[in-house]
């Protein structure tokens, strides 16, 4: 597939590696001509030839020529000013750059995101010296990336955006701010997808951590005091725009736990967010009607959209890859490393409302217990009817509450394969034993058997900010079929780490974890499985997952005792 040698479902990664093929052909291209340049430096001089009688190249007119002399020629002049703005592009978004931003001032008052956008705006700077550098052909190796751009902004055009009204904003832990957003009409999303928040002309991605069932759009963000722009975000709802409005007693820096409430104003330019006056009660019948622009709380037209008690932010989005298939699977591995957990979040949170949903339908049809809920097969192949097994008894008990034919066959068709036909009475139209409520209840809503989680904790900081997200997403009726291992480094403090909800006792491994006997051991547990490997995190894992997802997989000819891994590396 294309996404396998392309990562077209992650634009960072996608742009890293074209980053670096630029810059190795652009080595290789620069290297190739100081070469040439220290070559025609130790040459003969010629004699020189106005006429042009000997048609002389331009390498043998400048034989003999000093490196300074042939260094201030138009055309090299233009590639090293093309090369130091390449320099200063890698340099800004070099790792190593946002190190020393927070350790030098210098580069603090200017540094951060606020640099790499600045200097990766000046890309036609350097296209117009690549067009003053090149010859008159240039124009060819000029179309393709052209094409490519024209064709972006087209697409961007068509792109839909939506003001992000906020419902609240609260302080998790010391460092982390949770945003809870409105749902905009017409949005729809998947788990594990992202979107991208503007505010104050900066776009930034971030992982939705709610699940598409719920009413309400949920985003983490971690906001040290290094990060510029997520800080002065968290400044602005839980201090600035409180304080404005006269409805925050905030004398300092607000606590962890602290919760600001907002609610839409529709202004002339768009939607806004304020916050929530207190003599306007939390059950107010507007509130719930917030999503609707057309009915908003306040309107104020001469009111400025960057007034100090608002808070204007733009979203866009979803992208990133379709999660839904975690739910083709009777058995799922998820995979979270470090603060890139926030996917198997909203996939979890997924699981549980789905399961929820399932409680509440099997409740109103008298089922009950882990057995109705989840099936007995415990992550291994269903023996439900199939689909079609399901269809053919659908047609057949129409037939038999009409006396005769079903007008649905004609409707539908003949079936496409034989399944597990009804007992011939007519019972009324009553479903026959092999096909339960509960059978169609799992079928109509998809969830996995069994869900191994697996969590990768390398500092302190990783557990406190994902710990509390992880216990919210795994509580409820789906801990009965999670299964929860947690690998942390040595140095990482355990001491105030509360048990995640799960099936059974929480395992919790100190060291990097073994993939081949983990592989093996969900393979003894689930076998004739085909089991999901789904990654957040980074590509080293996901190296060693691939590895040993080929690795323990059975041949095709294994039979139905046969086990498989299908790994996904998701790119968020």
């Amino acid at each position: 597939m294309l996404r396998d040698w392309i990562p077209i479902d992650d634009p960072f990664m996608l742009q890293t590696k074209v980053g670096m093929l630029t810059g190795i052909w652009t080595c290789v291209h620069v290297g190739g001509h100081f070469r040439q340049i220290g070559a025609v430096a130790q040459g003969v001089p010629l004699q020189e030839d106005p006429l042009g009688v000997w048609r002389l190249t331009l390498e043998q007119m400048q034989s003999g020529s000093p490196v300074a002399d042939q260094l201030l020629t138009w055309t090299n002049l233009t590639g090293l000013l093309g090369l130091l703005l390449l320099v200063v592009l890698f340099a800004a978004a070099a790792p190593r750059f946002e190190y020393a931003q927070r350790v030098w001032p210098c580069f603090r008052l200017c540094g951060g995101f606020n640099m790499y956008q600045r200097t990766h705006m000046l890309w036609p700077l350097f296209y117009l010296v690549m067009i003053m550098h090149g010859t008159p052909r240039f124009y060819v190796w000029l179309f393709f990336p052209m094409a490519c751009y024209v064709l972006d902004k087209l697409l961007l055009l068509q792109r839909q955006l939506y003001p992000a009204v906020l419902f609240s904003a609260r302080l998790v832990g010391q460092d982390v701010l949770h945003l809870a957003l409105e749902v905009p009409e017409g949005f729809s999303y998947h788990a594990g997808q992202y979107i991208l928040l503007c505010w104050r002309g900066e776009w930034h991605p971030f992982t939705l951590t709610s699940a598409p069932e719920e009413r309400l759009l949920s985003v983490h963000l971690r906001a040290p005091p290094e990060y510029d722009w997520c800080a002065a975000l968290r400044r602005r709802v839980l201090m600035d725009a409180p304080k404005a409005a006269n409805t925050s007693k905030l004398s300092g820096e607000p606590a962890p736990g602290t919760t600001v409430e907002y609610e839409p104003l529709a202004l002339p330019s768009g939607t806004v967010s304020v916050p929530r006056s207190e003599s306007r009660p939390k059950d107010d019948p507007k509130r719930a009607n917030a999503r609707q622009v057309d009915d908003p709380i306040v309107l104020q037209m001469a009111r400025p959209e960057d007034a100090g008690d608002t808070v204007a932010i733009k979203m866009a989005g979803p992208f990133g890859p379709i999660s839904s298939r975690v739910f083709e699977f009777s058995a799922v591995m998820l995979v979270g490393v470090g603060f890139d957990t926030t996917p198997v979040v909203s996939i979890l949170r997924s699981v549980q409302m789905r399961a929820q949903r399932r409680a509440q339908i099997l409740a109103a049809t008298g089922g009950k217990g882990k057995a109705d809920l989840f099936g007995a097969g415990d992550g291994r192949p269903s023996t439900a009817p199939s689909s079609d097994a399901m269809l053919m008894q659908m047609r057949e008990t129409a037939a038999a509450q009409q006396g005769g034919s079903s007008r649905l066959t004609s409707v539908v068709g003949a079936p496409k394969a034989s399944g597990s036909r009804p007992s011939g009475s007519g019972g009324g139209g009553a479903w026959s034993s092999d096909l339960a409520a509960s059978d169609l209840v799992r079928h109509a809503i998809q969830v996995p058997g069994r869900i191994h989680l697996f969590w990768l904790v390398r500092s302190t900081a990783e557990l406190q900010w994902c710990h509390s997200m992880l216990v919210g997403a795994a509580e409820g009726p789906a801990k009965a079929i999670l299964d929860v291992t947690i690998f942390i480094a040595p140095e990482v403090d355990t001491t105030q780490l509360d048990p995640l909800p799960c099936r059974g006792e929480q395992r919790l491994h100190v060291g990097r974890p073994r993939w081949g006997a983990v592989f093996e051991a969900v393979k003894a547990e689930h076998p004739g499985c085909n089991v999901g490997v789904f990654l957040s995190g980074s590509n080293n894992v996901g190296a060693k997952l691939l590895k040993q997802a080929r690795k323990r997989s059975d041949p095709p000819d294994a039979g139905s005792l046969g086990t498989s891994f299908c790994y996904f590396r998701e790119h968020f």
